[in-house]
């Protein structure tokens, strides 16, 4: 089968056209599983082959959905989500949120928003705001980034300047060609010009504790024993919280994975597919 392009009217600010494909089963009794990027390919390539039907969408800002709007939100992206999923959901069934990467803030928060999401396997999100804070000259120097179209410039920011001061890791700049040619690198360069929005949004979310106990599905966070620290903050602050999350570790695997190495999370799902049955 094939999801249409979803196009979101209706109140909600920050209107577009979001892509989303589904493959797969076409019946109401195969398993859903819901992919919080179309740049997990190889995994969902991978579910598909195994009978699983996957539907695939693009963040607003990312792939082949609609630029962000002015003073994009993280609720916009949940909105969009919750939407989606009650689009493709069969009547009294939930579906499987399966989300890298700050895919998760968007998966949780729309969480929140419906009865038709079962689960969540969040690979590594991150923290919901940045620690450290983006100091000013950094957020200037993204913001001429961005109006110059520089996307080699707002990645090589993103890592050395937000990611690595974060996790006490930053990478060299420039950063070398190897890393641009590789699928990583050409992803990050297809939705470079959505890092500045999606930092600022980030930067506005509701960090407490209460908003992360309003989410009551079981909650799978996925944690690379090679990662730094820094990654599994808001992974273990979850399990803190709330009864129905859980933080695996995959033993000598890091935040690439889900694009790498796929089948290591195929199989761990569906080894929680048979813990659950």
């Amino acid at each position: 089968m094939c999801i249409p392009d979803f196009q979101i009217d209706g109140p909600r600010r920050n209107s577009g056209r979001l892509r989303a494909t589904g493959v797969g089963l076409d019946c109401g009794s195969c398993a859903w599983r819901f992919l919080g990027s179309s740049g997990l390919g190889g995994l969902q390539a991978i579910l598909v082959a195994a009978g699983h039907t996957v539907v695939a969408p693009d963040r607003r800002g990312h792939g082949f959905s609609d630029p962000y709007g002015p003073r994009h939100e993280v609720a916009d992206d949940a909105g969009d989500l919750a939407e989606i999923v009650a689009a493709v959901a069969e009547p009294g069934t939930t579906v499987r949120v399966i989300a890298h990467s700050s895919g998760g803030h968007s998966a949780l928060a729309a969480a929140a928003l419906t009865d038709s999401i079962g689960d969540l396997v969040l690979y590594e999100p991150p923290q919901r705001r940045d620690d450290p804070p983006i100091d000013p000259e950094t957020w200037t120097r993204l913001r001429n980034a961005h109006a110059a179209g520089d996307r080699k410039l707002l990645v090589e920011l993103a890592f050395a300047e937000v990611v690595g001061k974060a996790t006490g890791q930053p990478p060299p700049v420039p950063l070398p060609q190897p890393f641009w040619d590789a699928p990583f690198g050409q992803l990050l360069l297809a939705n470079a010009l959505s890092i500045p929005a999606e930092l600022e949004a980030s930067s506005r979310q509701d960090d407490s504790d209460d908003s992360l106990r309003q989410i009551h599905v079981p909650i799978w966070c996925l944690i690379g024993q090679n990662s730094p620290p820094y990654n599994r903050k808001l992974s273990d602050r979850l399990a803190a919280l709330n009864p129905s999350a859980q933080v695996i570790e995959l033993p000598d695997q890091d935040h690439l994975t889900p694009m790498t190495n796929p089948v290591i999370v195929a199989d761990l799902l569906e080894t929680l597919d048979r813990q659950i049955g």
